[in-house]
């Protein structure tokens, strides 16, 4: 994979699931200097795959923080790996409009501040180029109310963004 190296020994992981079939589990990690030195993903696997991962992950790099998208059956999934590594390191995120604008706003400032560093190699078939295709094809919208909502393209995903942000 073409990822930046880890530099700092503490490191996060963000996970997106698939919360539908055809969907895609997505597992972004990075460290605490902002380095993103691993991105992967699977496709119509069984969310039983993705807690699997997310313990073959947590072996190898040992994180400070596991945070995973709790919004409908990831629900299930957070509260089985919070039994195995606690609820210290394990936390769930449910997604709701205010709560992803909000954490876009931090991901936008880390990545206006050159604070997040991943590798990009163009037209390059890797997931970290997934990842900045997603980035790069988000948009907004307002509700009714006239709050901001972030969205993808129709038929687009945000699963690797959803991920990079958690």
């Amino acid at each position: 994979s073409s990822t930046v190296s880890q530099q700092d020994p503490i490191c996060y992981l963000g996970v997106d699931l698939a919360s539908t079939g055809g969907d895609r589990s997505v597992y972004v990690s990075v460290d605490a200097d902002g380095n993103v030195f691993g991105v992967e993903y699977t496709e119509d696997a069984p969310l039983t795959d993705a807690m699997d991962r997310v313990r073959e992950l947590h072996t190898f790099n040992d994180y400070q923080t596991i945070m995973v998208d709790a919004t409908g059956l990831g629900e299930g999934v957070v509260s089985q790996i919070q039994e195995e590594f606690g609820k210290r390191t394990v936390e769930g995120f449910k997604f709701s409009n205010e709560k992803k604008q909000s954490l876009y706003n931090t991901l936008k400032n880390q990545l206006q501040n050159k604070e997040i560093r991943y590798t990009h190699v163009p037209n390059a078939d890797e997931p970290e180029n997934k990842m900045i295709s997603e980035l790069m094809d988000l948009g907004y919208s307002y509700t009714q109310t006239g709050k901001v909502r972030i969205e993808h393209p129709s038929g687009g995903h945000d699963d690797f963004c959803d991920s990079l942000a958690l």
